[in-house]
C-alpha cells in the first residue's frame, strides 16, 4: 500500500496528466 505522503505527492502530477492528456488528444 502507498504512504500518505506517496500519494498526496503523486496526486497533483496524475491530475495533471489526466487533464494535459484529453487537451493534447483534443488538439492533435
Amino acid at each position: 500500500s502507498l504512504d500518505r505522503d506517496e500519494v498526496l505527492a503523486a496526486a497533483p502530477s496524475a491530475e495533471e496528466g489526466r487533464f494535459r492528456v484529453p487537451r493534447i488528444m483534443g488538439e492533435a
